[in-house]
């Protein structure tokens, strides 16, 4: 596997990123400064004589930009030599002390990115109607923001969900705090579904008229969400059901079918050169074809029929008049 670097021991950028308390742009510097590479990692494997794993990378020479304006950078993948890592941080180990956060609870609770579970909390949402608000499009800005944004625009990936609920205990879907914010002005009705969980506001028993239909609406816009939801899966399942269908019509291509369907073709080519018969159409083709070999693949039909000579078949429609 020429073109790759073998590193036995990797450490990912991210959590470098979390231990030093910076932000990407900060790292994209010290690289450049300190000639330290970044790397991509290809794949993971084995190593017989010894069984300790080697991962298989491609060396960067920087991170990805991915918006130079917001100094947003791709560093999912993207790993470090821990040697490297070690040496920059005994240089400079204030890069490890832990900095004063701000006044705000939330930052000092959570720092600048708060878990996706602590927020399903505070909305008082259930696992999965947290999930379909992701979604739909319509939750808070969370660190997946660019691949669920390039997800949707796939068509490949139409009525296909990007979110799962196993998404909920991974510890890299989180909510960066100022998306939060900015969402928490923009959709003031879904937080007061569980106010006593969320900082700052008013339990229920004292809430107004209007915060009362607040949270009516609310309701409402998660069951609409569902419903609709609920119709793309459905759609999906029937299109899935009906691919199954033609898949079982045909049957598994393996390698036994295949060459049953070879030593048909074959035959019925033989004999139909060896017999008197010009005037062959395509649905008398493909009738002896099923007499030779009753799981034919269509992809074989078609293939032998094109092959044969011109000189032996009249085409697809009716035969020729005598």
């Amino acid at each position: 596997m020429s073109g790759y670097v073998l590193l036995e021991q990797i450490e990912a950028v991210d959590d470098v990123l979390r231990r030093w308390h910076k932000e990407a742009d900060f790292l994209q510097t010290v690289a450049q400064a300190e000639k330290i590479p970044f790397f991509y990692l290809q794949e993971s494997r084995i190593r017989p004589a010894d069984g300790m794993t080697v991962y298989f990378c491609l060396q960067l020479d920087s991170l990805r930009c991915i918006d130079l304006l917001h100094h947003l950078y791709d560093t999912e993948g993207i790993f470090l030599r821990p040697e490297d890592v070690a040496a920059y941080e005994q240089a400079h180990p204030e890069l490890l002390w832990e900095p004063v956060q701000p006044g705000d609870p939330l930052v000092q609770e959570y720092g600048e990115r708060i878990p996706a579970e602590v927020v399903r909390q505070w909305l008082g949402m259930s696992p999965m109607t947290f999930i379909d608000l992701l979604n739909s499009g319509r939750g808070p800005i969370s660190s997946w923001e660019e691949a669920f944004r390039q997800n949707r625009q796939n068509p490949l990936n139409l009525g296909q969900a990007y979110f799962s609920l196993k998404d909920l205990k991974d510890a890299r879907l989180t909510f960066h705090i100022l998306d939060w914010k900015e969402w928490q002005k923009e959709h003031r009705q879904l937080l007061q579904i569980a106010p006593a969980a969320l900082p700052g506001t008013t339990g229920s028993a004292t809430a107004s008229p209007q915060e009362k239909e607040a949270r009516i609406l609310a309701l409402e816009e998660q069951l609409n969400a569902r419903d609709i939801r609920i119709t793309e899966l459905e759609d999906l399942l029937r299109t899935k059901d009906r691919q199954i269908a033609v898949l079982e019509e045909q049957g598994p291509v393996d390698a036994q079918r295949w060459r049953d369907n070879m030593a048909a073709v074959c035959e019925l080519l033989v004999s139909i050169m060896q017999g008197t018969k010009t005037d062959w159409i395509r649905d008398e083709f493909t009738t002896a074809l099923a007499r030779t070999c009753p799981r034919y693949l269509t992809e074989v039909e078609k293939l032998v029929w094109k092959a044969l000579p011109d000189s032996y078949k009249h085409g697809i429609g009716r035969k020729k008049k005598i």
